[in-house]
């Protein structure tokens, strides 16, 4: 899927992924001057308007972190009260409204700097935020500015914590703008597990904080240059970034990207990389069709191409998916070598396959995988013939599963006749599509294959420390209650028909306390990414599998 989640599982590697807050001030600082002029500053009618603004924007707000979480972090309209109370304040304070002497002095200002406090020590990114997460960093900030100095012109009894703290305040802007690739850089070299990690984590971006302060921050203000210098200076920044992003994650990665693990995922790991996918065959990645091409019968794969031949009447598999069905091939290798099936594969990435529903890929309609999956599940039924066998398999832990790996309550966008659907809604409606497509593959004697997800995990493999199993995997209780919501599912779609099975690799690839494995007992990687089976993986798979199929009756000569 694509990477929009600031939560998801590889947002540590991204060095750029707090950048997004600049763009949310840029939005407000452009519409807030255009909304003053509008309302007009110094009338009456201001204060009660701002005051309507900032409820209605908490409200859509608090509406967005209980049923849309990653929309209530990231868009402006959630964000608005948060910028607008402080202007809100200041006109407030223009116009002698909150002049009590309640208001001010010692005590209000004690009491915000309790709930600051409080906010830095207890706030949750996690669960109820922005609201109510986010409301005592709020509400403290405004007592604070209400407050105003004490004694002395003095916010603080030390003169030496003012200057410290105004210190850190002057260096903030830089401070915010290295800290978090100072880490990221880290991760990808030397890892961030130990406490001295930390400290170089600090001290790395204090000096590199000072440094832009005093080289570029204070100069730019105080010496501006003209537009032409400006215009060169940031063009060279810009092609400087860019040329030094490229050359560390291509040309230097097998030497300097090695986070806790020098090669973390081999290239012979990596299924997706494979070119065949599977040797002595043509399954290559023209047998995927390219995330927005649109399905038509010029664009779909050829499947005699895209098949690994087999034994005469030995019948037929039919992988159909996405990248969690391409990374099963290597399974499905060392089991037909065995029982001689043919395998015929296509799939579209990021695709969960269902003829009915529409998904949302990066914030668009993904109707070209609807049509996909229609016209896929079609050209299998005029394909195959009895006893064969149709495997779907897709990354139904986004869509089935009401929790991530971290247990933040997700559920991808799935609209059925344009309407979005609940997590519930989009799992009963894909029980009705697989029972209905089971029903039309029964009537030609085809058996149906649905593979429940497997687990995934909470972090990217090359962030994940060799010598510690569990530091990548979810908690326990996290991976068995999506790992459930899937299976349930897929039951109830087999429920009564006799033609369609359930495969469960999950106690396959959990460690005896029921945490995710990513490395097997002779220290091979299981997990190619975070939610991806390597090829050790796929193929550790072959024999529960091939038991699987046998129990079921569907082995050529078994049944």
């Amino acid at each position: 899927m694509g990477q929009v989640d600031y939560f998801a599982t590889d947002a540590d590697l991204n060095p750029f992924l707090h950048t997004w807050s600049l763009g949310v001030e840029q939005q407000f600082y452009l519409v807030f001057p255009l909304l003053m002029v509008g309302i007009g500053y110094g009338v009456r009618r201001s204060v009660p308007l701002l005051v309507a603004l900032v409820v209605l924007s908490l409200g859509a707000s608090w509406w967005w972190t209980q049923n849309a979480p990653m929309a209530a972090f990231f868009l402006m309209p959630s964000r608005l009260w948060e910028l607008t109370v402080g202007s809100l304040l200041l006109v407030a304070q223009r116009r002698g409204l909150v002049g009590a002497s309640w208001l001010q002095g010692r005590w209000p200002r004690l009491a915000g700097a309790a709930l600051l406090l409080w906010a830095v020590v207890m706030t949750s990114e996690r669960e109820g935020f922005p609201v109510p997460g986010v409301l005592p960093a709020v509400v403290g900030t405004l007592l604070v500015l209400q407050a105003g100095p004490g004694e002395g012109g003095r916010f603080l009894p030390g003169r030496w914590l003012e200057r410290f703290l105004l210190t850190c305040g002057l260096l903030s802007y830089s401070l915010y703008l290295w800290h978090w690739p100072v880490i990221v850089l880290l991760r990808w070299t030397w890892g961030m597990e130990t406490w001295w990690q930390y400290v170089v984590a600090v001290a790395g971006s204090v000096v590199l904080a000072v440094a832009a302060y005093g080289l570029v921050e204070q100069p730019v203000r105080r010496y501006p240059l003209k537009w032409w210098w400006e215009t060169l200076l940031a063009l060279l920044a810009v092609g400087g970034l860019w040329t030094a992003i490229d050359t560390l994650h291509y040309s230097v990665r097998g030497r300097f990207f090695i986070g806790t693990d020098r090669d973390p995922v081999p290239l012979y790991e990596r299924v997706q990389d494979w070119n065949p996918t599977l040797p002595g065959t043509r399954i290559d990645q023209t047998c995927a069709i390219p995330y927005w091409t649109p399905y038509s019968e010029a664009s779909r794969s050829d499947l005699e191409r895209c098949s690994k031949p087999g034994r005469p009447g030995a019948g037929e598999i039919f992988l159909l998916g996405d990248s969690h069905a391409e990374h099963l091939l290597p399974m499905l290798d060392a089991v037909t070598a065995r029982t001689g099936q043919r395998i015929t594969f296509t799939n579209k990435r990021s695709c969960f396959l269902d003829p009915q529903l529409t998904l949302f890929l990066n914030n668009r309609p993904y109707k070209p995988c609807t049509d996909f999956a229609a016209g896929e599940m079609e050209r299998a039924l005029e394909r195959l013939r009895p006893g064969d066998i149709v495997i779907i398999s897709s990354n139904l832990n986004n869509y089935l599963s009401s929790s991530d790996p971290a247990g933040i309550t997700q559920g991808q966008p799935a609209y059925l006749s344009g309407r979005r659907l609940s997590v519930a809604e989009v799992r009963q409606a894909h029980i009705l599509s697989m029972r209905d497509y089971a029903q039309r593959l029964a009537a030609r004697g085809v058996q149906l294959v649905l593979v429940v997800d497997n687990p995934p995990l909470a972090r990217e493999i090359v962030a994940c420390p060799k010598d510690s199993a569990s530091s990548c995997a979810p908690d326990p209780s996290v991976t068995a209650a999506g790992q459930l919501a899937v299976r349930l599912t897929l039951e109830a779609a087999a429920a009564g028909l006799p033609n369609v099975h359930v495969f469960d690799p999950t106690p396959y690839l959990l460690a005896p306390d029921g945490r995710v494995r990513y490395r097997n007992d002779q220290d091979r990687i299981i997990y190619s990414d975070s939610h991806h089976l390597s090829v050790t993986g796929s193929r550790s798979l072959a024999e529960p599998f091939e038991r699987f199929l046998s129990q079921a009756g569907l082995i050529p000569g078994a049944r």
